[in-house]
């Protein structure tokens, strides 16, 4: 990677930096406010479940990430067997008009 890295575009971090927003949202605010009006049980819960099914899904993006080499639209077309129904794989068979 260059020493100059930069967004490719706009709209990439700004969708970048609303997904963390609400990350963050969901980390922080969501167990403190469950804990403070009497769900620690719950609490509990939603955080081993959390780890059990969050864990798991970040380390098998990596891996596929780092497995295709490409974008993560570009490794989900390169996973897709159907290639009819496939949009993701061709951007120009998106047809949004």
């Amino acid at each position: 990677m260059s020493d100059n890295s930069k967004w490719s575009s706009k709209i990439g971090f700004i969708l970048a930096s609303a997904g963390s927003a609400i990350g963050l949202g969901a980390v922080w605010k969501f167990p403190y406010m469950t804990a403070a009006n009497g769900g620690g049980g719950f609490l509990l819960v939603f955080l081993i479940f959390t780890l059990l099914i969050g864990l798991p899904l970040l380390l098998a993006e990596f891996v596929l990430g780092r497995g295709a080499g490409v974008s993560a639209i570009r490794t989900f077309g390169k996973l897709g067997k159907n290639k009819k129904y496939n949009v993701w794989s061709d951007p120009k068979k998106l047809d949004l008009g």
